[in-house]
């Protein structure tokens, strides 16, 4: 007889390979999007696409490989980034407006299995210790050469006094949702992840996750950009995300988001 669990299991890895893949859209508006924000974005395009009828293609990666698609000429209207550095790429091609805004910054955590036999500390201590003791055998995280949360990642562990440790155990994977997937699977025993990404309650029977202790690393900043060719309708949804609505979603995801006041243009 199958499981229960690994039935759930099975749909969510399903779910997260359907985000991970392309899809071909004729939505009105194409938005290249961080794969940390896949379910807190999710959640408000549907408010929006309900609400105005208009079409949303969300595609979900690295920032890095998000921006040489844009650099490539893919078809993006806006593009929402866990790193200022892909974003200055695409303003000094002038292939953005400007430098859009900082839309919300995302804390990072550690993930496990439910049956992990590592403890969740946020100095990462037990993680360091499971290293020693042989119950860590690989440590999954997004690739620091191309995602926002990589780099971040990268300093934690260094200021943790892990990276000569942790080395041979690193699972270094293409984005965040792959870390997470890779978790999921069992094919690594713990993850560093973007809080926003775990805090969908469909995890709460899979795994389990601590914050970070925030003297390890920077809150990753979020950063939503108009692109050079985008539509009227493209601006509108832009105007939207920083609507009360959409913030209350954000914050229901763990998503730290500044004063309405202080959601201005980045110099």
């Amino acid at each position: 007889m199958i499981s229960p669990f690994r039935t759930q299991l099975k749909y969510f890895l399903a779910c997260l390979l359907l985000i991970l893949s392309p899809q071909i859209s004729l939505a009105s508006v194409r938005i290249a999007a961080s794969s940390d924000m896949q379910f807190v974005l999710n959640e408000i395009a549907a408010i929006y696409q309900n609400t105005t009828g208009t079409g949303l293609d969300i595609e979900y990666g690295s920032s890095g490989n998000l921006a040489r698609r844009i650099i490539r000429r893919d078809k993006f209207d806006l593009f929402l980034s866990a790193s200022p550095v892909y974003v200055d790429l695409l303003v000094k091609r002038d292939l953005a407006v400007d430098k859009g805004l900082v839309l919300a910054s995302n804390h990072l955590c550690l993930f496990l299995p439910a049956d992990s036999r590592i403890s969740a500390t946020p100095d990462l201590s037990d993680l360091k210790a499971a290293i020693e003791d042989g119950r860590l055998g690989h440590l999954a995280v997004p690739d620091p050469t191309h995602t926002g949360h990589g780099l971040e990642i990268d300093d934690a562990i260094q200021r943790a006094g892990m990276r000569r440790s942790l080395r041979p155990h690193i699972r270094s994977l293409p984005s965040a949702a792959h870390a997470l997937e890779s978790v999921l699977s069992g094919n690594s025993q713990a993850a560093i992840l973007p809080y926003s990404l775990v805090t969908s309650t469909d995890f709460d029977s899979h795994g389990q996750y601590v914050l970070l202790s925030q003297q390890l690393y920077k809150p990753v900043k979020q950063q939503l950009v108009l692109l050079r060719e985008a539509n009227n309708e493209a601006l509108e949804f832009f105007n939207f995300l920083q609507q009360p609505l959409a913030r209350s979603v954000m914050k229901k995801y763990g998503l730290i988001v500044p004063d309405s006041s202080a959601s201005t243009r980045q110099e």
